[in-house]
């Protein structure tokens, strides 16, 4: 019985390096790794053709991209809720959130915004502020959207 035990753990070992060394490049740590798979993107948006990894990471890149922004947003409507009056809450006037929203904001993506110009900002900022490489990647994203898009502009 003991023997099956260590077989087992090293057998689920085996697989877990063997599957990590195969998605190591799925995370996203820090800046670097938000660059790498940014710049993936934005070849595949200048019409270069990338293999199936290359495919993946242009994809992380735009998935993580949206997450943050909706993430943004989904937090400050939340922090506007909570400040609403009851009656505020019971007629719910989509212009006024709007206002609010932007009043708070401390950047402004256009309507016409389409996520790819957010890739390409942060491949921007990133490649002028090296510092940026080292740290969280949602840091490096949230200046580069202060940056690319600044409000009342």
């Amino acid at each position: 019985m003991r023997y099956l035990v260590i077989f087992s753990v090293l057998v689920s070992s085996a697989l877990l390096a063997a599957e990590s060394s195969t998605v190591t490049y799925l995370t996203m740590p820090n800046g670097s790794s938000l660059l790498h798979n940014c710049k993936k993107a934005v070849l595949a948006d200048d019409g270069s053709q990338l293999d199936e990894i290359d495919s993946e990471k242009a994809f992380i890149c735009m998935t993580y991209l949206r997450g943050f922004v909706n993430g943004a947003e989904a937090s400050m409507l939340a922090s506007i809720a909570k400040d609403l009056t009851e009656q505020e809450k019971d007629n719910v006037d989509p212009d006024t959130i709007s206002q609010k929203m932007q009043a708070a904001s401390l950047y402004c993506l256009p309507d016409s915004m389409i996520p790819i110009q957010i890739a390409k900002a942060v491949v921007r900022y990133l490649e002028q502020h090296p510092a940026y490489l080292r740290k969280l990647p949602q840091d490096a994203v949230f200046n580069a959207l202060m940056t690319s898009f600044p409000c009342g502009k």
